[in-house]
Order: C-alpha cells, then structure tokens, then sequence
C-alpha cells in the first residue's frame, strides 16, 4: 500500500477564494484590513500628522470594517453555549481538566460576543444601552477566553512531552538506543518542522497573545500605543487566515 501523501497548504488564487467562502475566511479578511487602517491611522498621526484627510480615511476605514465584522459575529456565542451544556450534562465534572478548561473559555468566547452583539444593536438603533459598558464586558469575555485557551494549550504540550518521553524511555538494560531516543524526542517535540501538531500551538500563542494585547487594552489593564495594537491584530488576522487556508 503506497504511503499516504502528506497536504500542504499552496499559495494560489484558487486557494485564496476557497478560504473566503466561509463566514470565518471572510471575517479574518475583514479584520486584516481593520487592523492595517489601524495602523496605518497610528503611523500617519505619528509621522505625517499634516495628512489630515488620510489618517480620517484610515480612521473610517478601520471603524466601519470594525463594524461590519460585529454583524457575522451575531449569535456565535449561542452554539458555544449549547455545546458547552451538552458536555456537562454527559459528563459534569468527570473530564479532563483540559477539557474543562477548554469550556470555561468558550464561556468566555460566549460573554464576548453576546455583549459585543448588544453593542451592535444599540450602534444601529435596535436597542437603547450603554454601548461602552457592553464594549467593556465583551472584552473581558475575550480576554478570559485567550487566557483559559493558552492554559489549555499548554496542558496539551505538557501531555505531549510527557507521552513522547515514555516512548523515548530506552528498555531496560538496552544502553546503546538512548542516544538516539533522546534525539528522536528532541526532533519530535521540539521541531515545528517534525511536529505539525507543535506548530499548531505556535501559532495558536502567536493569534491569542496578539489578540490578548487588544483584549487587555480594551479592559484598560494595559497601555498599548495604537501602532502595537495594530501589529498585533494583523499576526493574529494572518495567523487566523492561514488556519483556514485549505490545504492539497
């Protein structure tokens, strides 16, 4: 039987449009573009605060595709309610602590955007609120949900170092194969190139530290100039691209 041929993701047009055929793919499109008028407004203020008329298009821009992104969010946090109920009517608290961890972040997803949802409502009139206030929660449901996701990613890594060295542990009494265990754990766990699952979890902490940043802004627990706020953004918008680009 021939081995199985490993997909990789390819950079072409047909690609690119396959991505943006979903919700998702269209969003992270969305929120590149958001986050590059960001920066752009910040660097035009910063160096060339004479160019008035551009850093106002920039502004625009990066607040009316900020808007727009709100309206494919509408409604996601329902599902990751539901899903959330259904693993904890099965099995309550019975789980692996991974996996509870995992659901306090979608908890934390859900508050994210279910306020930033009513946000939208009062933006367009549909309802009456403090529109700050709810800006406000929503960004502590975020910045909730990246903590208790990375502590998730990191309780992964750990059962993966820990299975790869009782794989890696030599046979008792045989001395000569551990040299080369050692070095096939090394390669493996340590190597995005060998682990594919490794890299998934560098990028994984590149996308939530980066939207982590902004979260912590919008919570006012920390002072980022809008330029960083605007780097961060665009790795966490690539990053979230690039998850979604069909691999052949």
């Amino acid at each position: 039987m021939a081995a199985a041929v490993e997909k990789k993701k390819v950079l072409n047009v047909d690609s690119f449009l396959k991505t943006l055929e979903s919700t998702n793919g269209r969003d992270k499109l969305g929120k590149l573009i958001q986050y590059v008028a960001r920066f752009s407004a910040w660097y035009l203020a910063k160096y060339n605060p004479k160019d008035k008329e551009s850093i106002a298009m920039a502004t625009g821009v990066q607040k009316g595709v900020a808007s727009a992104r709100k309206l494919t969010r509408l409604l996601k946090w329902w599902p990751l309610l539901i899903k959330v109920y259904d693993a904890c009517m099965k099995k309550g608290l019975n789980q692996p602590i991974v996996e509870l961890v995992r659901h306090l972040s979608a908890l934390g997803f859900a508050n994210y955007f279910f306020w930033d949802g009513a946000g939208w409502a009062i933006g367009v009139g549909l309802m009456k609120g403090d529109s700050a206030k709810y800006s406000k929660w929503s960004m502590y449901g975020w910045f909730a949900a990246l903590v208790f996701a990375m502590i998730a990613d990191a309780l992964d890594i750990l059962k993966i170092v820990k299975q790869k060295q009782v794989e890696a542990k030599p046979a008792a009494g045989s001395e000569t194969s551990a040299p080369a265990a050692s070095s096939s754990l090394s390669c493996t766990v340590c190597a995005p190139c060998c682990n594919p699952v490794v890299k998934k979890y560098i990028l994984n902490y590149a996308k939530n530290i980066s939207d982590c940043c902004i979260a912590a802004k919008g919570i006012q627990i920390a002072d980022f100039s809008e330029g960083w706020l605007g780097i961060c953004g665009i790795v966490a918008a690539l990053v979230g691209f690039y998850e979604l680009w069909p691999a052949q």
